[in-house]
C-alpha cells in the first residue's frame, strides 16, 4: 500500500504538555572508599595437587564513605597470583559472594551488587578459591602461591 501526500493537502498536529513540581531532595556525593577484612584465620595453605582447590578466609568488604551519602557502589574484586607465564595457564582463582563454591561467581574483570547497587556502609562478603588444575605437568612443583586479593568500590551508576 502505497500512501501519496499531495502539496494541497494538510496535516493537523496537537501538542499537549503538563508538569508537576517535585519535593525538594538533597544530594550529596563523597568519596567511595573500602575496608577489606578478613573473618577468621587463613588456613595453613598445604601442598595443593592437581585437581584440587584452597578456599582462602572468607573477606569481608564494607564501603565506609561519609554518612549520608546517596552514592551507590559496585564490587570489582581481583585475585592477583604472581606466577611465572609458563605456570599461570595452570592456576585458576574464583571469587564468590558469601560461600565458595555455592555462592554467586564474581568473573574477572566485572563486578558485583544487587540491582541499584550496594548502599555505603554495606558490606559484602566474599570467598576466594585457588584451584591447580587436573592437567598440570608434574613438573609443574614447589612453585609458591602469594595470592593478593585487590578490592575496588566502584560508583553504581544504576
Amino acid at each position: 500500500m502505497v500512501l501519496v501526500v499531495g502539496a494541497g493537502s494538510s496535516a493537523a498536529q496537537a501538542y499537549w504538555q503538563r508538569s508537576q513540581p517535585l519535593p525538594a531532595v538533597t544530594v550529596t556525593s563523597g568519596d567511595l572508599n573500602v575496608v577489606a577484612t578478613w573473618a577468621g584465620t587463613m588456613p595453613a595453605p598445604g601442598p595443593l595437587y592437581p585437581g584440587q582447590y584452597r578456599d582462602l578466609a572468607n573477606l569481608i568488604v564494607t564501603e565506609t564513605s561519609a554518612s549520608g551519602s546517596t552514592l551507590r557502589w559496585r564490587l570489582r574484586p581481583a585475585v592477583l597470583l604472581p606466577i611465572s607465564a609458563p605456570g599461570s595457564t595452570y592456576v585458576q582463582t574464583t571469587v564468590y559472594v558469601q560461600s565458595c563454591g555455592t555462592g554467586v561467581v564474581i568473573a574477572p574483570g566485572t563486578s558485583y551488587a544487587p540491582p541499584g547497587g550496594l548502599l555505603p556502609g554495606e558490606s559484602v562478603e566474599l570467598c576466594v578459591r585457588i584451584s591447580l588444575r587436573a592437567d598440570a605437568p608434574g613438573d609443574f612443583t614447589k612453585v609458591v602461591l602469594d595470592p593478593t586479593v585487590e578490592v575496588r568500590a566502584v560508583q553504581a551508576l544504576s
